[in-house]
């Protein structure tokens, strides 16, 4: 933050702490979400009810099933933002779950937790195996047209690099190349993946990207379905 004014730096803190509790708060924020969708259901008069399917209907068996996957989702979420919490060396969810209970605890805005929503789902995209064909044709054009156009070694920006695969995948064919994205929750989400996963780092990472959302889902079990990332060690693919 060298060369900012006293104002821009306090401003530029202030965002970097909303964009770490929203982080923190990912599953706090569902759970609030949860309890809110079951009291306007149980509010619903007997005559609506008879109409919902049995997954929302409360104490029916695929209820249970469905609360039980949604929470265990939630958790496995924010296992994972927890981690990269804590490769930027800020305060997780736990460091919350206990700030809240000393009172004076405010949540952060919905449009900071849909940005974590992005992140989460452009994960899927870039880093996971599900995502390959959307890489292939996202990112396929352009390392075709820098190969052709820029000669190997030469220096490669990637504006708005999101999650960094595209750099990445740049890099391992030769390139200097730099990335960088207006959001700091894709910095922290690329940072982590592209430095603290792979070999002798974290593996196998389970998420659940589509949890509140109806986006990629045909049936109640794929809003908690698992994802598996990253796909390949970044430290392999880089030369």
């Amino acid at each position: 933050m060298s060369g900012l004014s006293s104002r821009d730096q306090q401003l530029e803190q202030q965002h970097m702490t909303r964009v770490c509790n929203s982080m923190a708060q990912y599953a706090f924020f569902h759970q609030s979400l949860r309890k809110s969708l079951r009291k306007r259901l149980d509010g619903l008069p007997e005559s609506s009810k008879q109409f919902l399917p049995s997954g929302l209907v409360s104490s029916s068996a695929d209820a249970i099933t469905r609360e039980k996957e949604s929470r265990e989702a939630e958790t496995r979420n924010q296992l994972f933002l927890d981690e990269i919490l804590l490769f930027s060396n800020q305060p997780t969810s736990k460091d919350h779950a206990y700030y809240k209970q000393q009172g004076n605890y405010a949540f952060e805005s919905d449009d900071d937790i849909s940005k974590v929503k992005s992140v989460l789902k452009s994960i899927v995209r870039d880093w996971s195996a599900e995502g390959a064909e959307e890489r292939a044709q996202c990112y396929d054009p352009i390392i075709a047209g820098t190969q052709k156009h820029v000669t190997k070694g030469g220096k490669v920006l990637v504006p708005g690099s999101g999650l960094g695969r595209l750099a990445l995948e740049l890099a391992s064919r030769g390139y200097a190349v730099q990335g960088n994205d207006f959001s700091i929750h894709m910095l922290m989400a690329s940072d982590f993946i592209l430095n603290a996963c792979g070999e002798g780092g974290h593996k196998n990472i389970e998420i659940s990207p589509y949890l509140g959302t109806t986006l990629n889902s045909n049936k109640v079990s794929d809003v908690a379905r698992k994802i598996v990332v990253p796909d390949v060690d970044p430290k392999e693919v880089r030369i």
